[in-house]
């Protein structure tokens, strides 16, 4: 990725006031920000359920665009917190994947509510929220200050689908 804005506003104000007022799928064009195509899902379930104005969108690993793991195994073990926290930018871009496809289009988001992020974690390891802060960054990236700030929770599990390092799922408020 070129041209990204730092996590935390380590830029300073004005940087992000250059991309401000931009809609989603502008920052995603004017950040050089690639999200991948779109991955069906493993096993039965919908990627993304629309209701009442909100999307649901289910839990998305760290996979390539063939749906091959990229990331697989514990942080604290085989993976470091960076490691993880690019694990978890990864999954959260194939969540906006699968949400832009749903949406038609990013520009649909009113603001990003929750985000959840389990991670496959090696005993006593207790950085869950750092690494979930890769996925947080992303979703700052392509939202913004006004659509990107949300909720949270950072949570580390013994076991995982295909012992994917990380699964970010979102909840997201959407225009009717």
């Amino acid at each position: 990725m070129t041209g990204a804005i730092p996590p935390n506003g380590a830029a300073g104000r004005a940087d992000e006031a250059d991309f401000a007022g931009l809609s989603p799928e502008e920052r995603i064009a004017r950040l050089g920000i690639e999200i991948p195509r779109p991955q069906q899902p493993l096993a039965q379930h919908l990627p993304v359920v629309v209701s009442r104005g909100f999307a649901f969108v289910s839990g998305h690993g760290p996979m390539d665009s063939d749906r091959n793991p990229v990331y697989t195994g514990a942080v604290g073990d085989r993976y470091t917190v960076e490691d993880g926290a690019k694990a978890a930018r990864l999954s959260a871009l194939n969540a906006i994947s699968s949400l832009r496809l749903a949406l038609g289009s990013l520009d649909r988001v009113v603001r990003v509510v929750k985000l959840t992020g389990l991670v496959l974690s090696a005993p006593g390891f207790d950085r869950q929220p750092w690494v979930v802060d890769g996925a947080s960054e992303v979703l700052m990236e392509v939202f913004g200050p006004r659509r990107g700030p949300h909720a949270r929770t950072s949570v580390g599990v013994g076991s995982s689908a295909l012992r994917l390092t990380v699964t970010m799922e979102l909840v997201v408020e959407v225009e009717s």
